[in-house]
């Protein structure tokens, strides 16, 4: 079952880096940000074993996914400090993750699985931040020739 999980990573992981020229990073980021969300809220809330395994399945692929784009995204936020933005992005998702299993094992302990829910909240309210915080990178060009051309007149260009 793990290893089928890992496939399903590495594969929802390549998929997610063909998708970008498609969608954009943003834009995959966010969706897969959002869907994460729903699938662990989803899973925590089930009872048949292989519909929560279905749902364990996706979540992963979804994952693959949305971490190969969030990283890629993140790295050209400030592309002059890529290698300070690697190392951020890498501190801050080992932070987390520390963070999250103590607080994971924080709420077993103290509530019951059911609270557990709480993730999925917290992966949605990351893709709201995701999606107001961040620029994409492929569409940044134009969106900043749209703000010269509202504020700037013709004549002073």
């Amino acid at each position: 079952m793990c290893a089928g999980g890992a496939l399903i990573y590495i594969t929802g992981s390549v998929m997610g880096g063909r998708l970008v020229s498609r969608f954009g990073r943003k834009k995959l980021t966010v969706i897969g940000a959002f869907l994460c969300g729903v699938l662990v809220f989803a899973f925590i809330n089930v009872p048949s074993f292989w519909l929560s395994l279905i749902l364990y399945y996706t979540a992963g692929f979804t994952s693959g996914m949305r971490t190969s784009v969030y990283t890629s995204l993140a790295l050209e936020q400030v592309p002059e400090y890529r290698r300070t933005m690697m190392s951020l992005s890498q501190f801050s998702t080992n932070l987390a993750m520390a963070l999250g299993i103590g607080l994971g094992g924080l709420i077993l302990v103290s509530f019951d699985y059911g609270h557990m829910g709480f993730l999925g909240i917290a992966y949605i309210i990351a893709s709201l931040i995701f999606h107001c915080f961040t620029i994409d990178p492929t569409k940044a060009s134009s969106r900043s020739t749209r703000f010269i051309h509202l504020f700037i007149p013709t004549r002073y260009r």
